[in-house]
């Protein structure tokens, strides 16, 4: 009976520091790629703006080069998104790995939706995978968490 409760208890921390993890890896990656994109428009807007003065476009391109590190970081996030699937795989097995990968990847439509829109997802305009979204985050992740660690420890 203790062992299961002992189970339980792993599967909840385990789930909620997956989801944790997960959600925030995918999110810096994201959200760098975003700033990436605003740059390269933002460049392409101020080169064909005629109305700007040379100093102006100047300023402007030292900005966006100070921002340009946002690639690095998103490169760096990219790996450290393989390298969380890899630890996981190698720690817990195969399922403990597609679990991770099914939080980072259901975590994709909600942070595409901010990048277009500018603002965070509520629940009056949630989008129509909403529900599959909750669905995916609080009945598979737990089973498949729930079986990695159970198969871990035999």
């Amino acid at each position: 009976m203790s062992s299961i409760l002992i189970h339980i208890l792993k599967t909840v921390v385990g789930a909620f520091i997956l989801n944790i993890v997960g959600v925030n890896i995918v999110g810096f990656a994201m959200r760098s790629v975003g700033v990436i994109c605003k740059l390269r428009q933002l460049r392409e807007k101020v080169a064909n703006d005629d109305t700007l003065s040379d100093a102006e476009k100047s300023r402007i391109g030292r900005v966006a080069l100070r921002m340009s590190g946002a690639r690095v970081f998103s490169m760096a996030c990219i790996g450290l998104q393989f390298g969380f699937v890899y630890f996981l795989y190698r720690q817990w097995g195969w399922l403990m790995a597609i679990a991770g990968c099914v939080v980072m990847l259901d975590r994709l439509p909600d942070l595409l939706d901010e990048m277009e829109t500018g603002s965070r997802v509520l629940k009056p305009r949630a989008p129509a995978h909403a529900f599959l979204s909750n669905c995916i985050h609080f009945v598979l992740i737990p089973v498949l968490v729930w079986m990695a660690i159970g198969h871990s420890n035999k």
